[in-house]
Parts: C-alpha cells; sequence; structure tokens
C-alpha cells in the first residue's frame, strides 16, 4: 500500500508486519488479495454503520418504553450495548488496521491488542447474558410466580454488573502473555461449554413446557371454563413468542460464531484466509441481532414507531411555521 492509501499490490496484499518470530510464524501462509480487501472494507463499513444504528434504536427504545423495561427487555439492552461496543468500536478499527495494511491477529502494535482484548471482552459479555437469557426466559415460564418473587431489580442489577465487571478477565491475561496458558485455555474452552450447555439445555426445557400446556390447553373441555382457556391461550401464545424468539437470538448467535470457534479448533497454529472470513461473520452478529427483535416483536415496532413518528410530526410542523414566523 503506497503513501496515499491505495493498495500498491494488483494480485495479492501480504499481512507480515510483525518482528516477533511466534506472530510471523502464525500468519506466514496469509494473504489477502486485493478484490478481498476492497469486500472487506465495504463489508466492515456497512456492519459498522448498520450495527451501531440498529443497536441504538434498541437501546432508545428500551429506555424510553416503560412496558419494555422488563427482566428481559433489560437483558436484551445490554446485549445490544454488547453489539454497540463490536459495531462502534472493534468493527472501526478493523477498517483502521486493514487499511494501514494488517489484520489484529498479525499484529504486535498496540491498537491490534486493544482491538483483539475488546472484541473477546463483547463476546464474552455476550455469550454470558445469553445464557441469562435463556434461563431467566426458562425460569419465567417454567414457575411464574417463582420467578417473579425471586428475579428482582435489584438481583438483576447485581447479576450484569458481575458479568460486565468478570467479562474483562480473560482478555486482561491474554493482554499479559498468558493466552499460551493450559490452565487459562482449559478455563476458557469450559466456560464458552457450560455457556452453551446452559442456553441449549434452557431453550429445550422451555419448548417442552410450552408444549405440555398447549397440550394441557386443548385437552379442557366445558363451556364453564371458557375465560381459563381463553387466559391460558394468551399466556401460551405469549410463551411461544417468547421461546421463539430467544431461540432466534441463539441460533443466529451460534451461526455467525461457531465458524470462527470451529476453524480455530481445526487450525490452531497458522492464521488463514478462513479465519479473517469467519472472524468477520461472527462481528456481522451484531448487526444482525436489532433487526430480528423487531421483526419478531410488535411491541418493540410500535415502540419505535411511537418515538419516530411524533418526532418527524414535529420536526415537520417546524419547518411549516418558519415562514410564517418570518411574515
Amino acid at each position: 500500500m503506497n503513501s496515499t492509501g491505495v493498495i500498491a499490490k494488483t494480485e495479492n496484499l501480504a499481512f507480515n508486519p510483525l518482528n516477533k518470530t511466534r506472530m510471523s510464524a502464525y500468519c506466514e501462509n496469509f494473504t489477502l488479495k486485493t478484490t478481498e480487501m476492497v469486500f472487506a472494507l465495504v463489508l466492515g463499513s456497512s456492519i459498522c454503520v448498520g450495527g451501531s444504528f440498529g443497536n441504538i434504536i434498541v437501546v432508545v427504545v428500551i429506555r424510553r418504553t416503560p412496558n419494555l423495561r422488563t427482566i428481559c427487555g433489560v437483558l436484551i439492552c445490554n446485549l445490544a450495548l454488547a453489539d454497540l461496543l463490536v459495531s462502534s468500536v472493534v468493527v472501526p478499527m478493523v477498517i483502521f488496521c486493514l487499511i494501514r495494511g494488517v489484520v489484529p491477529q498479525c499484529s504486535s502494535t498496540t491498537p491490534g491488542s486493544v482491538l483483539l482484548a475488546i472484541g473477546r471482552y463483547s463476546t464474552t459479555v455476550s455469550l454470558l447474558i445469553l445464557a441469562l437469557l435463556s434461563m431467566d426466559r426458562c425460569w419465567a415460564i417454567a414457575s411464574p410466580l417463582g420467578h417473579k418473587l425471586r428475579m428482582t431489580s435489584s438481583m438483576l442489577r447485581n447479576v450484569l454488573a458481575s458479568v460486565w465487571s468478570v467479562s474483562p478477565i480473560i482478555p486482561v491475561l491474554e493482554g499479559f502473555d498468558f493466552a499460551q496458558n493450559e490452565i487459562l485455555i482449559r478455563l476458557n474452552t469450559a466456560g464458552i461449554v457450560v455457556c452453551l450447555f446452559a442456553i441449549v439445555m434452557s431453550g429445550v426445557v422451555t419448548v417442552a413446557i410450552v408444549r405440555h400446556r398447549s397440550s394441557k390447553i386443548r385437552n379442557v373441555r366445558g363451556s364453564h371454563r371458557q375465560g381459563e382457556i381463553q387466559v391460558s391461550a394468551c399466556l401460551r401464545k405469549r410463551d411461544q413468542q417468547v421461546a421463539k424468539t430467544i431461540a432466534l437470538v441463539v441460533a443466529l448467535f451460534s451461526l455467525c460464531w461457531v465458524p470462527i470457534l470451529t476453524v480455530t479448533v481445526i487450525l490452531p497454529d497458522h492464521y488463514t484466509n478462513l479465519h479473517f472470513w469467519a472472524g468477520f461473520w461472527g462481528l456481522a452478529n451484531s448487526a444482525l441481532n436489532p433487526s430480528l427483535y423487531f421483526y419478531r416483536q410488535e411491541n418493540y415496532r410500535q415502540a419505535f414507531r411511537d418515538i419516530i413518528y411524533p418526532q418527524m410530526l414535529s420536526s415537520v410542523v417546524t419547518q411549516i411555521n418558519i415562514p410564517r414566523k418570518e411574515l
């Protein structure tokens, strides 16, 4: 890449800027074509703009709509904040590194190290909050009264504070070059496995409970219980919608992040193009989540309209009244 920022090589752009022998060996087989470089910059810019806008909208809608500030809503808001950290900080830093002709995984510079630390931090927060979200919805559907009595706002604040404060531990340890420590690697792997197990089991139990209640409602007979049937049907419909939404969020997270985990396990000693594009696909998760929330939840769409439409109407009225005041 020349001094004006234009890619000088037309066939391959090789990233090998490091002085450390270990990093040089790790990235020696990685090359990126000019067309791939341009596509990565366009994709990164799209994730940055779309993800930042979408997650900001999710946070604003939840914060400004009282009936959305539930346990589930607060957890989704924190998940959106973790995604916002990716789309507004991590992705722009990736773009900055690409423009300089390096990738963070193959850079020993401070921006590269900071980028990797923030990326792992936000991913850890997202995984923990997804596990909490799945278990919380399972608990709420299985035992509504017990969940309402025990899952208080103070308990939720303490849990979320713990998640945001504990998540930096692994990035900090890796920053001190403990990434190759066998104990740390095992703890990291065990934590991921436990979170995924909790997410999957919570989803399975939730679906089983919803189906069991659906079968009970279908078996109820007698007009004197019509009111009870209608209430149960409404609750069942709500539970099904929540369960499907959480399942889709978890499935989307897995679809985006499993590829990079798989590639890393299969090729742990070398950084390749598969690592690069799988990592980009993982970053795209931060931009896809907001569209899923608004697609699945009518109350989110309605809250968004309630916030945006009055602002647009007020702006139009202001523009109309300006000439009158001048006259």
